[in-house]
């Protein structure tokens, strides 16, 4: 994060003007202050909207009309005039300004959390949404923004009224609501891999799924900066359009283990090229509609679209899709289904390396085919799909995920194995003709055999079109053959009894 040394100097002027000099009257309503903000670690403050930047440390410089801060490996508090206090979380971004007689504080992308009191003047904005506070109590909770806009948020106190910017809907946020959206960094455990900045400091971990957990102080602080020369290595391998904001992390000897850019992790993987994969739409039966990243203007979804990250699919009622990846992996999407695209990767052959998908509500099938399995078996991708309670990871090929509308979710393992882990900790691994039901704030039940109603009710809803795919690789023989056979015998039974009643003398 580079800026001229002036507008450093003219921003460390102007702060220190702020804070030890009195304002004159005619100017005090516009250069009034907002509140004051201080940061830990690896935070940055700028006073003209985006202009000049510089470290925001433990002592306290003005929140002002136009204020933004961004932290990377560290973190900020915000404390607002009217009593509000905002914390931003690790690789997150936000901007501070006067709207009316309201001070918006908008999320550009990350996490943080508040504590706003009754009386607040204090409006939380997203890309997507409008957070206005319910005035009738203290207000509390999390709020989470991805960089393609999608937003989480779970309360703990109070109430929030959420105006949505594309729909219009207007809906209101309580404890009761709380989570909906919100994905919690899953537990440390024994394949937890520290990671560092440049200067040594510890920003968290990698979980085994390859996942970066933002945590400052996960383990301790290295006693020196990496050498220079590694540092300038690593910078190498990051695309030029993103060296400007990149920080690269290492592990505790010193490997490059990838890069942060905003909010997003880019893992450092031998081969793979810095663009995304995509996925083809194979298959799209209305009501199916399409919302991309990119331009969010949703429409019918088409035979032929190509979805990247970020991009969504809603099917109404009868509604279906299916999509086809780089390798002919492929995913089904059922009905009344809110599915997205979390990221796609490729591998420099043009092959999926990392799938990550997510299903807000409804029902969803992926059959990955036998190279990306192998792949994943080895650690080298990985295939994912999230919910809002639960998250199935593939560990061999092809499965079924059904999420109730803010309940629990059931993963469905129509073939070798999968690995179902709760977002509130706990994980499972099922294999063929085996289900797990995850319910919100548990974790995984234990795997149970896949009632036949609910085999029979998948493979009929979700069976792909594009291709002919068998699930579990003919492991429907039992489920075929045991009714048969329960049915053969009872009516052995009866029959015989029935040819006994006749002969009777």
């Amino acid at each position: 994060m580079r800026q001229s040394a002036l507008g450093r100097a003219l921003c460390v002027a102007l702060a220190v003007l702020l804070l030890g000099a009195p304002l004159p009257v005619a100017g005090q309503a516009m250069m009034a202050s907002l509140g004051t903000a201080r940061g830990f670690r690896a935070v940055e403050l700028s006073l003209d909207d985006g202009g000049s930047w510089l470290p925001l440390g433990a002592r306290s410089l003005p929140v002002m009309n136009g204020t933004r801060v961004r932290s990377t490996g560290g973190a900020a508090t915000l404390e607002l005039t009217d009593g509000s206090r905002i914390v931003l979380l690790p690789f997150s971004a936000i901007r501070v300004r006067e709207a009316g007689s309201a001070t918006a504080v908008a999320v550009d992308y990350g996490r943080l959390t508040f504590r706003l009191p009754s009386q607040t003047r204090v409006e939380l904005q997203t890309p997507s949404a409008r957070l206005e506070p319910i005035r009738a109590e203290a207000m509390g909770g999390e709020l989470l923004v991805r960089r393609n806009g999608t937003t989480g948020l779970e309360m703990t106190a109070g109430r929030l009224r959420i105006h949505e910017a594309i729909t219009g809907q207007v809906r209101v946020a309580s404890v009761a609501t709380s989570g909906q959206g919100l994905a919690k960094p899953p537990a440390a455990s024994a394949g937890a891999r520290g990671v560092f900045g440049p200067q040594g400091e510890s920003l968290g971990y990698l979980a085994p799924d390859g996942r970066l957990v933002a945590q400052p102080g996960f383990t301790s602080d290295l006693t020196q900066p990496f050498p220079s020369r590694l540092v300038q290595a690593a910078m190498a391998k990051v695309p030029a359009a993103a060296q400007r904001d990149a920080l690269p992390l290492f592990d505790l000897n010193g490997g490059y283990v990838g890069y942060v850019a905003g909010p997003e992790f880019h893992a450092q993987a031998v081969g793979v090229t810095p663009g995304g994969g995509s996925a083809e739409a194979v298959i799209a039966r209305a009501p199916a509609d399409l919302t991309p990243r990119v331009q969010p203007v949703t429409r019918p979804l088409a035979k032929g679209d190509r979805l990247s990250d970020g991009d969504k699919i809603r099917t109404g009622k009868d509604g279906a899709a299916e999509l086809r990846l780089g390798d002919g992996s492929l995913i089904r999407l059922g009905q009344l289904s809110d599915f997205e695209v979390e990221r796609l990767e490729n591998d420099s052959a043009g092959a999926p390396r990392t799938s990550r998908l997510r299903l807000a509500t409804g029902k969803v099938r992926a059959f990955v085919k036998t190279p990306f399995v192998q792949k994943v078996s080895t650690g080298q991708a990985q295939f994912s799909i999230g919910t809002p309670v639960a998250t199935a990871a593939v560990r061999q090929t092809d499965f079924a995920v059904v999420q109730a509308s803010g309940g629990s979710a059931k993963v469905y393992t129509l073939g070798s194995a999968v690995e179902t882990t709760g977002v509130g900790g706990g994980s499972v691994t099922c294999v063929s003709n085996q289900y797990t039901e995850v319910v919100p704030g548990k974790g995984p039940s234990p795997c149970a055999p896949i009632p036949f109603v609910d085999k029979v009710a998948l493979t009929s809803e979700l069976a792909f079109e594009s291709e002919a795919v068998g699930a579990g690789y003919g492991s429907d023989i039992a489920y075929v053959a045991i009714p048969f056979f329960v049915v053969a015998a009872l009516a052995g039974v009866y029959f015989s009894g029935v040819f006994a009643t006749s002969i009777r003398p």
